[in-house]
């Protein structure tokens, strides 16, 4: 197929060459104007056909058509994709509209600034960098929103794209932003990505996000969150600043439900020692022992941690302890918990356990 031969063809059919050029100029035209409407498949079968019909024909696009071309580049800038796919409203993206044309486009700058500003306003900055490719206008949008596509894409967990923003528009995070960033990563997370963010931007943790981050250290604690405390502690490198009577209090409620366990945690993350009145370790004493649920291994511990000695009420509810146990037939508990508390069982607690020896087998 060629030019000559289908001007050869036209004439024979009775068509000069000025009718066919504009026939096809028009075709031209109207694949361009319809692959702005329907769906993506629609649209790139009509942009090949635009093509084909180049190829096939030679004929050049005429200056109206380019200005058809120049049109569409300006619809899709305001309201189509940039590369990658259409949208609903434009099927074809710009990428594809200049590959296929070859026409640059040569739009108002103001609608490719509106653009760009649109572009770092969605966070979308790979579009960013297609537009400027294609365009060949550099982004030149007010500071402001630059800082607030800064804020979006720390939120957002957009690392590569808040590292392409700063490359493409020379425009510095500013304090303000990156703090406020900050503080919402501290509240709504996640976490570990503080210290990522530190190392791009350089700034670290202010006393106002500080504060920030001490409420949720008071929050978290309320919720008896420690692991998280613990967790944001080593993120941060900042350690909480709890009152020690609210560490206190908590230590008191340990010791009363019997998790032991948790004020070596409690200690380790406040480095605050656990200072309990007398009253609460011997009542946590008598409750580890004849609580229905038995505690022995708490007694032990809570003694080794406050060097607290059993009162003398305390031994008693022991040795109600042994004799209960000697009832049961439960020796192995018997000698169990006096390793524990370290309390001689009782002159009546020794005739009970040889009467339990003397009983008649059954």
């Amino acid at each position: 197929m060629g030019l000559e031969n289908i001007l050869d063809v036209a004439e024979r059919m009775g068509f000069d060459r000025k009718q066919l050029y504009s026939a096809v100029q028009k075709k031209y035209a109207h694949y361009i104007r319809c692959s702005l409407e329907g769906d993506t498949g629609t649209s790139f079968w009509r942009l090949k056909n635009f093509k084909s019909l180049q190829q096939g024909t030679g004929i050049e696009l005429s200056e109206e058509v380019k200005d058809v071309i120049q049109e569409a580049y300006a619809a899709i800038i305001k309201n189509g994709s940039i590369a990658r796919g259409g949208t609903y409203k434009m099927p074809v993206n710009l990428e594809e509209l200049h590959r296929i044309t070859g026409v640059d486009p040569d739009v108002s700058e103001d609608i490719v600034q509106d653009r760009y500003a649109a572009i770092i306003k969605d966070g979308r900055i790979d579009n960013l960098i297609d537009l400027q490719e294609i365009t060949g206008v550099d982004p030149d949008v007010s500071e402001d929103v630059v800082q607030e596509a800064y804020a979006d894409c720390i939120r957002k967990e957009r690392v590569s794209g808040f590292k392409k923003l700063r490359e493409i528009t020379g425009v510095e995070p500013s304090e303000e932003v990156v703090q406020e960033a900050y503080a919402f990563l501290i509240k709504n997370g996640p976490i570990e990505l503080l210290t990522h963010w530190q190392e791009i931007t350089g700034i670290e943790l202010s006393e106002e996000v500080k504060d920030v981050l001490q409420e949720e250290y008071a929050f978290l604690f309320q919720k008896n969150a420690m692991n998280s405390i613990r967790y944001l502690q080593e993120i941060t490198g900042v350690d909480p600043d709890l009152s020690e009577d609210v560490v206190q209090d908590r230590y008191a409620a340990y010791v009363k439900n019997g998790v032991m366990g948790k004020l070596a945690d409690l200690q380790e993350i406040t480095g605050i020692e656990p200072d309990l009145s007398e009253d609460i370790v011997q009542e946590a004493y008598s409750h580890y022992i004849s609580s229905r649920e038995k505690n022995f291994s708490g007694f032990k511990k809570l003694r080794e941690i406050t060097g607290v000695e059993p009162s003398e009420e305390v031994k008693d509810v022991v040795q109600e302890e042994y004799a209960a146990i000697i009832k049961d037939g439960r020796i192995d508990n018997l000698i169990h918990l006096q390793e524990i508390t370290g309390i001689e069982p009782s002159e009546e607690i020794y005739r009970a356990l040889i009467e339990y020896c003397n009983e008649d087998l059954k």
